[in-house]
């Protein structure tokens, strides 16, 4: 048995797992597979060696070492867990091909084995509340191979990082455009209904006073939901080719542009209306 002693693990950053971004991680995979079956083969054919049999019979070595490697140990395995049904394979071509269910919970992939002088493991966790604990693992006795692996897979994931990827990242940001937002519905509800509530009002109360009450009062737990549910509309990942979020987000953008809704409150701050 060999002991692995470098291990090198990052998380998964923000970005579309789609089946371009799983087939370049399964062709590097596949690349190295004849790497690891032949470090195998080695192993075993250094433990048995030393053997009488072997001794006596060393042409049966290398055939029997072979035979001895199950191809789990050494093949990639791709996994994908779904509510409705579970997809695996040993071949990413197989596994790509195939219809991704859209209830999808993780997709993993991994390659070698506890006797291997190389091991990958990569978990990609969709649902939102595990989402964060996604990572890419990398292990063996060569440092070089692991950092050089390590770095083309993390590659990988770059080049399919989300643009907002930002508000993914950092919670302050996210209370920030929370603020924002709870800024902008009250906005919605105040401006336009202010001549339906100023008669009930006393005299002298503006509509800028109103605006700030309405802010505070709502402010602490408005804020809340509203970070609660960008972390929704901001997923850590987009999975499939058209996701729920993206949709809303399409949704959002389109009726706060198409009612003039931001213009508004752009006009009424700088007071030209």
């Amino acid at each position: 048995m060999s002991k692995i002693t470098e291990k090198r693990t990052s998380r998964v950053p923000p970005c579309k797992v789609n089946r371009s971004l799983i087939k370049e991680i399964g062709q590097i995979l596949e690349e190295e597979s004849p790497t690891i079956y032949n470090d195998l083969v080695e192993i075993v054919i250094k433990q048995r060696s030393k053997s009488t049999y072997y001794k006596k019979y060393p042409k049966e070595l290398k055939k029997d070492a072979e035979e001895s490697i199950y191809p789990w140990e050494y093949k990639p395995n791709y996994t994908l867990i779904a509510h409705s049904k579970d997809i695996k394979s040993s071949k990413i071509a197989h596994f790509t091909d195939v219809e991704w269910p859209s209830d999808t919970k993780e997709i993993s992939i991994s390659m070698g084995s506890f006797r291997t002088l190389r091991k990958i493991e990569i978990n990609i966790y969709l649902e939102r509340w595990r989402m964060s604990h996604s990572q890419v693992s990398v292990s063996g006795k060569d440092s070089t191979w692991v950092n050089g692996m390590a770095d083309r897979l993390e590659a990988v994931f770059q080049k399919e990082l989300l643009g907002y990827r930002s508000i993914v990242e950092h919670f302050l940001l996210r209370i920030l455009l929370s603020i924002l937002t709870w800024i902008s519905i009250a906005f919605a509800i105040t401006y336009p209904l202010w001549p339906v509530i100023k008669p009930f009002l006393k005299e002298g109360v503006t509509w800028i006073e109103l605006f700030v009450i309405i802010l505070f009062l709502g402010a602490f737990v408005v804020v809340v939901v509203l970070e609660e549910f960008l972390s929704w509309l901001f997923p850590r990942f987009e999975f499939g080719e058209v996701s729920l979020p993206r949709r809303v987000r399409k949704w959002i953008l389109g009726l706060l542009i198409g009612s003039g809704f931001i213009a508004n409150i752009i006009f009424k701050l700088v007071g030209l209306e």
